[in-house]
């Protein structure tokens, strides 16, 4: 059984592709190229049609290396939902830091390294991260030298 390689492989992708598009469609979808599901497609063409792994015959070893890549697929898949996660932590928090130093009286520096004093009048979000405006000017938070609260009248 001699199949086109090329058009084997492109029946699968297509599958595939179909299979991504239907996920696309969905808000679970991941911003990888190929999800498992995807990848257990390919897996399993792949393993039916043994002559894609570029092998003449049969190979005891070509079981476990197909384990060994979906367990690595699956650590993949797991880094990048754990780096989204710690990404959409990190953005709530500076958006709270920023919420708390509302009324507070700060000391910030600008781009030449010139401090200015003043309340934090307001708190606006740029592209996800927060900015602070004081005395008109806004500020990443970052450009925050103290903090403290205002002076008693």
């Amino acid at each position: 059984m001699n199949t086109d390689i090329s058009s084997l492989t492109a029946s699968t992708l297509g599958s595939a592709s179909s299979a991504s598009s239907a996920a696309n469609s969905s808000s679970t979808k991941k911003t990888m190229g190929l999800d498992m599901d995807d990848f257990l497609k390919i897996l399993a063409a792949s393993m039916s049609n043994p002559s894609l792994t570029g092998e003449g015959g049969d190979s005891s070893s070509s079981g476990t290396d197909y384990v060994s890549q979906m367990a690595q697929f699956a650590t993949l898949q797991q880094l990048n939902d754990m780096s989204s996660t710690l990404n959409t932590s990190l953005l709530l928090t500076q958006q709270q830091q920023a919420f708390n130093l509302m009324g507070k009286e700060v000391t910030v520096l600008d781009e030449t390294n010139a401090e200015h004093h003043g309340l934090v009048n307001q708190v606006s979000f740029a592209g996800g991260s927060a900015m602070i405006t004081v005395d008109g000017t806004q500020y990443s938070l970052g450009a925050i030298k103290d903090v403290s609260e205002p002076a008693e009248n």
